[in-house]
């Protein structure tokens, strides 16, 4: 003996039916469940309340089966069936015979059972007394009703359909009328709609005869509704009704383009002001550097050299005052010129402190390399494009420490054969390029800007960020170097130049 209950899933609180003729079958309160395996399954229903309360079973020789429940008799045609028994979790297929197509009553107990007889005559007991059902007759009609949209209703005005209709702009708010020509039993017809582009599938409506949407966007809709008769049998084909909705002026095409163009063309002015602001600061920041040299030069020139000035004179008066052939006379005057040696050098840093004049970029460039080239046994040379312009003197200046930093790295570290320097014009930038074919940069060292104790790579990329430009490098082990420095217009071209252009 095998015993089920709620860990089996029988879990009814009243049992109302069981049946073991073709399979096990049991009635509850609350549904009808079904054996398969080991355990018992709940029958899944679009309505679960048509299995309460089921009373009995019969089964049609053609394999049919009709349950006699709580809402009325359930029909069940032989394939539905077996797709039910063969996964229980799967809704069953079914087609309900209530009051309405005159079931006496409700399912009651004190009727249990049901029989077809040998004419194919079905017998069973409701609440209301006994009936009877021709099993080999057609059970339901199978012409579907014709379907119509009726009407369209807007907050404003409803207005009668017609396919193609076009509604003013702001017709956002719609309600749809349609209906179906059923005189037999008008309460069992039920429908389904879906609005193309706003409905992903098809909308249960059951009897009501009316769809609504609001917030619907201007252009072109299709609207689709198919119904049922009273026997359950849907139209095959959906009717179709389509309308226009014309847009207001904030919805025109125009007007978006206008809203895209004028958007664009914020986002662009921010971001020229942005760079405009960005490059105020960093002339800023370089003027006032270039003003603190200049006042360290000026310290430098009124204090130090001075007063180092003044030692000479005092010592070259002290030499003067010893015999012309004295030993001590003739160190002193060593020293002497050791120490004008050193104020030369001196005064020379203190030039190069202020403020640089207006210079020639390509003779200045050319310059370097040549002086260069006499310490390193290295082939120089250098090439010029674009409109000749006149550069700002500071920025000359860190374009001539730019190149001399990067070629003496190519020199020393790379230990080139042959270094290219390029200068590039354009009403957008001016740009410096350094090529060698030395040993090219560890892509570790790349990615960290320096290797232990070296300060080349980062003293670059510092120079150009100081200064608002970009730095572009490109190198691989024993395929060369490539450093390239970008300045913007607006910071690398002289006031009169920048004004000429625009």
């Amino acid at each position: 003996m095998t015993k089920f209950g709620p860990a089996q899933g029988l879990d009814f609180e009243n049992a109302s039916f069981v049946d073991a003729r073709d399979g096990i079958l049991v009635g509850g309160s609350d549904g009808t469940a079904i054996l398969s395996g080991t355990r018992f399954f709940r029958i899944q229903a679009e309505d679960p309340r048509v299995l309460y309360n089921v009373v009995g079973i019969a089964k049609a020789p053609n394999g049919d089966r009709y349950l006699n429940g709580a809402r009325g008799l359930v029909y069940v045609k032989a394939a539905d069936w077996r797709a039910m028994t063969a996964q229980p979790t799967q809704p069953l297929r079914y087609t309900l015979i209530d009051t309405l197509d005159g079931y006496p009553g409700a399912a009651t107990s004190l009727i249990e059972g049901m029989a077809i007889d040998s004419a194919g005559i079905l017998w069973f007991g409701g609440s209301e007394g006994i009936a009877s059902l021709d099993t080999k007759a057609p059970l339901r009609k199978a012409s579907p009703l014709p379907v119509f949209v009726t009407a369209l209703e807007t907050p404003t005005q409803r207005y009668r359909t017609s396919d193609g209709m076009v509604l003013p702009p702001g017709s956002s708010g719609l309600r749809i009328d349609y209906t179906a020509l059923g005189y037999t039993m008008p309460e069992r017809i039920r429908f389904r709609y879906r609005l193309d582009d706003v409905d992903r599938d098809w909308v249960e409506a059951g009897t009501r005869r009316a769809a609504y949407y609001t917030n619907l966007g201007p252009g072109e809709h299709r609207f689709s509704v198919i119904a049922t008769n009273e026997d359950g049998v849907w139209n095959p084909a959906p009717v179709t009704f389509s309308f226009k909705i014309e847009p207001t002026i904030t919805q025109s095409r125009p007007f978006i383009v206008l809203c895209v163009v004028l958007s664009l063309a914020l986002v662009y002015a921010l971001h020229r002001m942005r760079l405009r602001r960005s490059e105020r600061r960093i002339v800023e920041h370089m003027r006032t550097r270039q003003l603190e040299r200049e006042r360290i030069a000026r310290l430098l020139h009124d204090t130090f050299l001075q007063s180092v000035q003044g030692l000479t004179y005092a010592f070259q008066g002290l030499a003067n005052s010893l015999p012309a052939q004295s030993t001590m006379r003739g160190q002193m005057e060593k020293l002497l010129d050791m120490a004008e040696d050193v104020i030369v050098e001196g005064r020379n840093n203190v030039s190069a402190l202020r403020a640089p004049p207006a210079r020639d970029v390509e003779h200045d460039l050319t310059a370097l390399a040549q002086s260069l080239a006499e310490a390193f046994p290295v082939q120089f040379s250098f090439t010029s494009t674009g409109t000749r312009r006149d550069v700002d003197p500071i920025v000359a200046d860190e374009l001539h420490l730019f190149a001399r930093e990067a070629i003496f790295n190519a020199c020393r570290h790379a230990q080139a054969g042959r270094v290219t320097v390029s200068l590039e014009y354009d009403a957008r930038f001016v740009r410096l390029c350094v090529r060698d074919d030395g040993r090219g940069i560890d892509p570790q060292v790349l990615a960290d800007g320096a290797p232990a104790g070296h300060w080349g790579l980062r003293g670059l990329r510092e120079r150009a960020e100081g200064m608002g430009a970009t730095l572009d490098i490109e190198s691989s082990p024993g395929k060369g170097t490539l450093l390239c420095l970008r300045i913007g217009a607006d910071m690398a071209y002289r006031v009169r130049e920048a004004i000429k252009d625009q």
